[in-house]
């Protein structure tokens, strides 16, 4: 009788730490999806304003660019400076060269 009684004292005592566990998984579990819904939000917040910023750089390349563009005769002058600065730029050092003998022929 006192070995039942023993016996009986210890399965309530494990049921007891059993439903405690039980208990703070669950808390756990709510406190996890807690975390993950807020880095959710936060991660969406996130998104929002690159998105944003994303669209006002386009709004403001496309500002710069409108009044360049109205016409015909701007688009094709826009076309030809555009075309004539790149091959400039591709060809400086023969530019440079070029306008440094011409500089230096003239003042002897």
């Amino acid at each position: 009788m006192p070995a039942l009684f023993v016996l009986q004292e210890v399965l309530e005592n494990f049921q007891s730490k059993l439903m405690r566990l039980e208990q703070q998984q669950q808390q756990g579990e709510l406190l996890d999806n807690v975390n993950t819904r807020q880095l959710l939000g936060k991660s969406m917040n996130l998104l929002l304003i690159i998105f944003a910023v994303l669209l006002m750089l386009m709004s403001a390349i496309s500002a710069l660019i409108l009044p360049f563009i109205k016409t015909r005769m701007r688009t094709l002058s826009t076309i030809v400076v555009f075309v004539l600065v790149f091959l400039s730029w591709q060809n400086w050092d023969s530019l440079t060269a070029f306008y440094g003998r011409r500089l230096l022929f003239r003042w002897r």
